[in-house]
């Protein structure tokens, strides 16, 4: 018969607790695995679902892009030709004021 000394009794439930622990763990380290698992697959189908709602509003947004670029060319054309035409007003002014007075000096 043997007898069990304290410090193997100590060691038995040392181990039996260590036991408990390592298949505690491990299903802990399971459920989070699967918890993972699920995420993943969650975030690839709101992936698979949001990603041509993304593309159409980049593709929005590139041509909004171009239509404000076209603006701008388009009103700074604009803001050329309104120059263009005060210039041509003032030169026809000038040169109204000029004729007439030379018209005045020559009589």
């Amino acid at each position: 018969m043997t007898t069990e000394t304290p410090a193997d009794v100590a060691l038995r439930y040392v181990r039996d607790e260590l036991s408990t622990l390592r298949a505690t763990m491990h299903d802990e380290l399971a459920a989070m695995r699967a918890d993972i698992s699920d995420l993943a697959a969650t975030l690839r189908g709101h992936m698979a679902e949001q990603g041509p709602r993304i593309a159409v509003l980049e593709h929005r947004i590139g041509e909004s892009e171009k239509a404000i670029a076209e603006i701008k060319q388009s009103r700074e054309s604009d803001r050329s030709k309104r120059w263009a035409v005060w210039m041509a007003l003032l030169a026809s002014v000038l040169s109204f004021i000029g004729s007439v007075v030379l018209n005045l000096m020559g009589s």
